[in-house]
């Protein structure tokens, strides 16, 4: 009884491990070729028109790359504690993609001070680079960011990424309180330092969305993980 009810729980975990690990590969292959090859300039443009130095480039891809890779292979590892440090982790890559150029397309000044600024230094830099996605209205808000094609097919592959992780960590029970709250804290932490920067803290509501998308991603694993 024990071996048929490992085996049907093998075919039930086994195709979400294998979804799951190729899209990680996928975004981590993603995120290298635009850093090193910067195929549609975005990076180019937001370094001034300049081609950015080859060590940053390097560093900017082995972390970018690094971050989903490294979760890939605790995923193959079956290992608990990688595992549950990594889905804090992928979920803060997620939480940046969307308030930094998500946030700003959807809200505008709206989206809050700090954001914003940012967001109107990046429309102005990126502004010949391809899109895939409209513009707002010119008359109303002349400045605000629409993501480029790069940014834009990133949210939607490194978001799949993200659920297909977390639904297998939690099939697969691969989830420890510890290193998940521990990795929680840390990645949860970092949105709230931009808060110090911000003249009106009360309504940047981006590094807000950044905590509670860690927050709320961790803990739904932990709860599916725990029935």
């Amino acid at each position: 009884e024990e071996l048929v009810t490992v085996g049907l729980m093998r075919q039930h975990v086994e195709p979400r491990e294998t979804a799951a690990v190729g899209l990680l590969v996928a975004v981590g292959a993603f995120e290298a070729v635009a850093w090193l090859a910067d195929p549609l300039g975005v990076h180019r443009r937001l370094n001034g028109g300049k081609p950015l130095a080859v060590g940053l480039r390097v560093l900017a891809a082995s972390v970018n790359a690094g971050i989903h890779v490294g979760a890939a292979l605790a995923l193959r590892a079956r290992s608990p504690t990688a595992t549950s440090v990594a889905v804090p982790v992928v979920a803060m890559f997620v939480a940046n993609q969307t308030v930094f150029w998500w946030w700003p397309y959807l809200l505008g000044r709206r989206a809050g001070a700090s954001t914003t600024r940012m967001a109107t230094e990046h429309a102005h830099e990126l502004r010949t680079a391809p899109r895939l996605l409209p513009s707002a209205d010119a008359t109303t808000e002349p400045d605000r960011l629409v993501p480029d094609a790069e940014h834009t097919l990133l949210l939607p592959l490194s978001a799949a990424a993200l659920a297909a992780m977390c639904s297998h960590a939690a099939a697969a029970r691969l989830v420890r309180t510890t290193p998940l709250l521990a990795s929680t804290a840390l990645c949860a932490a970092l949105p709230l330092l931009f808060l110090t920067s911000s003249p009106q803290p009360a309504t940047e509501f981006a590094p807000m969305l950044a905590c509670a998308t860690v927050l709320g991603v961790s803990a739904a694993t932990a709860t599916a993980a725990a029935r």
